[in-house]
């Protein structure tokens, strides 16, 4: 799927592909979508999921910006996502 992605947006050479979003997870309440690819996460480009879990859990209890690339739009989006505590079972991100 992401060397599809690229063919279609050579630009994108770093990101995150998402796979799946569990419904009333924060990143769905936050718009994320499968197949969406976050290339940002606050001020950092996205490398890799361990830097971006790694962001996430260093700014817990915060509201970060994060920027996706949605195939489907071919285009950008900027997305806000409130960053819990994973460790507690009832919240989760996926």
């Amino acid at each position: 799927m992401f060397e599809k992605i690229i063919q279609k947006f050579g630009h994108i050479s770093e990101g995150v592909l998402v796979e799946e979003v569990i419904p009333e997870s924060p990143a769905y309440s936050s718009g994320v979508r499968p197949n969406d690819i976050i290339i940002r996460c606050g001020k950092q480009a996205v490398v890799s999921s361990f830097e971006f879990y790694g962001t996430l859990l260093n700014n817990t209890g915060e509201s970060m910006e994060i920027i996706v690339m949605r195939p489907c739009l071919g285009r950008d989006l900027s997305l806000t996502i409130k960053v819990i505590d994973e460790t507690n079972p009832k919240k989760y991100y996926r």
